[in-house]
């Protein structure tokens, strides 16, 4: 009786999500279990290994294919297939913490990368750098990641920005209504150079966010003065403690101080001070920036600021005119203050003394 019934066995499973093509471990007959003939239990197994040639890399897997072969005794074989996948899927990516300060070195790339891969950093000169006190630029991180005993390994590759502004010197806050907790906006905000600071007067004209921002300007010494006469005649909102701030500005000494606004439960005394052009002792002057005669209406710009030597008029409220008691501090009446020192003193019952600045633009409260 002639044998024609091939051996059995079961082979190992396939092996996939492999990192490296020295994870493969050379095949042996003992894999195969389960080992059966109908003839004779001496059953030979030989291995042989081919591959596909892929990198092993990501998008180009390496894909080892191993065949048991298994002989009995009459020479009827049995062809067993076990696979081996790996595609290292290396990767890196970074998260830039920008500069803080014009020309400074404070910024940093937090990096996260794939288990067991090594990252470098290089600068926009090719030269390796860690990932702190770094200046502004654009990073290439490489990560590398070993898929075989050799020297053969898979990479991955990304650019990380690291920016900085454009200024030194800075000095911003927020218009805060106390009572609400909620930002004002259209408020408008100077600052003035003192002593021997040079520079022009700014203005700023806060936001929906009540934000006020200047930045770029000289260092020394400023007088951040909230300019509120329509927020007290308007909106009866008056400052908690202050709406001057009086401070010295350094480079890279960013400051933030915030005016705090709510209504008053005592008398508030306050008037102008103008100059009085015609003689006529009525306040119907106006600073005619442009000299054509007209009431020239000024748009602050995306970042609120509006020139202050050519202030007319800033329509605050949006309603088109800047005539009635709801537009008071629209328009730039030729008002005038001293805002280097206090120049209204107040003195009242139970010993009440108050010494006040006359705001830049002739208001005093």
């Amino acid at each position: 009786m002639r044998d024609t019934t091939a051996p059995t066995g079961t082979v190992p499973t396939d092996v996939t999500g492999l990192e490296s093509i020295a994870a493969i471990a050379a095949g042996t007959p003992q894999d195969v279990t389960n080992v059966s003939d109908n003839c004779d239990s001496n059953v030979t197994i030989t291995v042989n290994d081919t591959n596909n040639g892929g990198s092993g890399c990501d998008g180009n897997a390496y894909i080892l294919t191993r065949t048991y072969t298994l002989t009995d005794c009459a020479g009827n074989k049995t062809e067993l297939v076990q696979t081996f996948t790996v595609e290292n899927k290396v990767s890196v990516s970074g998260i830039a913490s920008n500069v803080t300060c014009l020309g400074g070195t404070d910024g940093s790339i937090m990096i996260t990368s794939s288990p067991g891969a090594t990252v470098v950093i290089r600068n926009q000169n090719n030269e390796v750098v860690g990932n702190t006190n770094l200046p502004a630029g654009t990073y290439t991180l490489t990560a590398t990641s070993s898929v075989n005993n050799g020297n053969q390994t898979c990479t991955a590759t990304t650019t990380v920005v690291i920016t900085q502004p454009d200024y030194k010197v800075k000095i911003s806050g927020q218009i805060i209504n106390a009572n609400t907790n909620t930002p004002i906006a259209n408020v408008p905000v100077t600052l003035i150079p003192q002593g021997t600071t040079t520079g022009p007067i700014l203005l700023r004209i806060t936001g929906a966010d009540g934000i006020y921002n200047f930045s770029g300007v000289p260092t020394g010494s400023y007088l951040v003065q909230v300019q509120d006469a329509n927020l007290s005649s308007v909106h009866q909102l008056y400052p908690v403690d202050s709406n001057v701030f009086l401070t010295t500005l350094e480079e890279c000494k960013f400051q933030v101080h915030n005016f705090l606004y709510g209504p008053s439960t005592r008398p508030v005394l306050g008037d102008y001070v103008w100059y009085d052009t015609n003689g006529n002792g009525i306040q119907d002057e106006w600073y005619d920036a442009n000299n054509d005669g007209i009431v020239t209406k000024n748009a602050p710009d995306a970042n609120g600021a509006i020139d202050y030597s050519q202030w007319e008029w800033i329509d605050l409220n949006g309603d088109g005119s800047f005539t009635g008691p709801q537009n008071v501090g629209e328009l730039n009446e030729g008002g005038f203050g001293n805002a280097l020192t206090p120049n209204v003193i107040i003195d009242g019952p139970n010993g009440y003394h108050k010494e006040v600045i006359v705001s830049q633009t002739g208001f005093w409260r």
